[in-house]
């Protein structure tokens, strides 16, 4: 997850994905609009995303430090983008050659955070 500054509350998640696995599930999503040549996909409820994540996903991500974070409601949106190819130069004789390694699709997610930590959950969850 990517964040920007700590007072930013907007966050990103990529994700690696073959274009027929998304396809075949989140890129079934009604709701999406095109901007800027991209086909943005827009979550007016998070429990749309349910059947395909989990119950609850949007409740609880955590980082390697037990801070969580949840999505605050109507603000996810996300998208498929190309990866740019890895570019790799071999020496071949007294020549360098040039090879391209396809680095796949990626689905993009983009959200307003809202900021807690594990305990402040656990209170949460449990009153």
């Amino acid at each position: 997850m990517y964040a920007g500054c700590r007072e930013d509350p907007k966050a990103r998640i990529e994700i690696q994905v073959d274009d027929d696995v998304f396809n075949t599930s989140l890129g079934r999503i009604t709701s999406k609009q095109y901007q800027r040549n991209k086909l943005i996909y827009e979550v007016l409820s998070d429990e749309t995303l349910d059947f395909y994540i989990a119950t609850k996903w949007n409740e609880r991500i955590m980082n390697e430090n037990s801070d969580f974070t949840y999505v605050v409601p109507g603000t996810l949106r996300f998208w498929l983008t190309k990866r740019n190819p890895i570019v790799k130069f071999k020496l071949i004789g007294h020549k360098y050659v040039r090879s391209e390694i396809e680095d796949g699709h990626q689905v993009i997610f983009t959200f307003v955070r809202g900021d807690g930590n594990r305990c402040g959950y656990k209170n949460m969850v449990h009153h």
